[in-house]
């Protein structure tokens, strides 16, 4: 990125409010980085070729617990080494193939970590994974050769597996606070299925009170599934926004009017129900219900893609076959699309409203200054 630098975004730009960095590069990207360039046989010790790896990938999963079995496979290769290959792939691809302005990817830095290393060890690293990943999205970021007008913010993932410690989701939370106060990293989240959260309910529920006690931006992947316990509808109080959250306005819509009153709005993602065998397809009453139970109670929603490289769907597409299939109206496209900037946790109110209309971005010395072009 340039000292000062001036670019032209889209007259209708996109925001992806939920996606993470593992499922953000295609299969066949992953392939080409670890076996030919790297020439590393990480990946043919399971898969005997690409179209193995891909097929891993494109299969239906049984339900959410099979689906993150995708995720376990690519964040340990997403590894220090690879992250500028990743980061720049990411941002070519969003700029070239997805008009998008705005993303917030989100990460477990822990998952990226040397797996042969000792967990003291290993959160160290954490820290060198976020700052290197900052410093790869600053230098493809701007309108020069290679690099690409999008704003790119971080945010950072709990892990509810049990081979992640409270240490380590401790250590998170710390990294998170520290790296908001630098302006590199934006919200906390947390993930990695919902059927671990009984067992961790305190230390869930005390790391994001600890969160929002410290100015930090805050989502989590509750309520996808059936799976999530009852007693974490008492964590959406200290949420600004909900990972999926589908089965609020099917199983607990009492909490709607909440949700609008604290302007806490739902990441739906329909392509990850539909892999995961949640719902069928777009045609299933419940799914529809999702929109229609949120539109009567004016609870927010932001549409997202949860991952578009593994998915091989872009955002666009997302609110296309909404519309389609007859789930959204046509205004309803628009106001979601735009949603998606009011709920932003890394843009400033001034930098929301712009966004709404044309909009020049200049880079100076390292921070954004918008202007609307007139």
């Amino acid at each position: 990125m340039k000292e000062k630098d001036t670019f032209h975004f889209s007259k209708t730009p996109y925001a992806e409010l939920h996606l993470h960095f593992g499922g953000s590069i295609s299969p066949r990207m992953i392939w080409h980085k670890v076996t030919v360039d790297d020439k590393s046989d990480e990946l043919k010790k399971e898969f005997k070729d690409f179209y193995s790896f891909q097929n891993f990938f494109d299969q239906k999963r049984n339900n959410l617990d099979d689906y993150l079995k995708m995720h376990k496979l690519v964040e340990p290769l997403q590894k220090l080494d690879r992250l500028e290959y990743f980061i720049q792939r990411l941002m070519r691809g969003a700029y070239e193939f997805e008009n998008l302005s705005y993303i917030e990817i989100r990460h477990c830095p822990y998952g990226r970590t040397n797996k042969l290393k000792e967990e003291k060890e290993r959160i160290a690293e954490m820290r060198v994974i976020v700052l290197k990943m900052d410093e790869y999205i600053k230098k493809y970021t701007g309108g020069g050769k290679n690099q690409y007008p999008i704003i790119i913010r971080q945010i950072l993932c709990m892990h509810s597996q049990p081979t992640y410690s409270p240490n380590v989701n401790s250590a998170i939370l710390d990294l998170a606070i520290e790296m908001n106060k630098l302006n590199i990293v934006h919200g906390l989240d947390i993930a990695g299925g919902e059927k671990n959260y009984s067992d961790r309910y305190d230390e869930i529920l005390n790391n994001f009170k600890r969160a929002k006690e410290e100015k930090l931006r805050t989502t989590a992947h509750i309520f996808e599934t059936e799976d999530t316990p009852d007693r974490m509808l008492e964590l959406i109080q200290y949420l600004d926004r909900i990972g999926h959250g589908i089965q609020i306005p099917l199983k607990y819509p009492s909490y709607l009017p909440f949700l609008k009153q604290n302007n806490i709005c739902l990441e739906v993602c329909p392509t990850t129900y539909f892999k995961c065998g949640t719902f069928e397809d777009y045609n299933d009453e419940n799914f529809k219900k999702i929109f229609s139970a949120c539109e009567k109670e004016n609870v927010d929603i932001v549409i997202g893609t949860d991952n578009s490289g593994m998915h091989n769907v872009r955002l666009q597409t997302e609110f296309e076959n909404l519309l389609l299939h007859e789930v959204i109206k046509y205004e309803q496209l628009n106001r979601f699309r735009q949603n998606a900037f009011e709920h932003a946790f890394g843009l400033t109110p001034v930098e929301k409203q712009i966004f709404k209309d044309d909009v020049n971005l200049t880079i100076d010395n390292g921070k954004y200054v918008l202007e609307i072009k007139i």
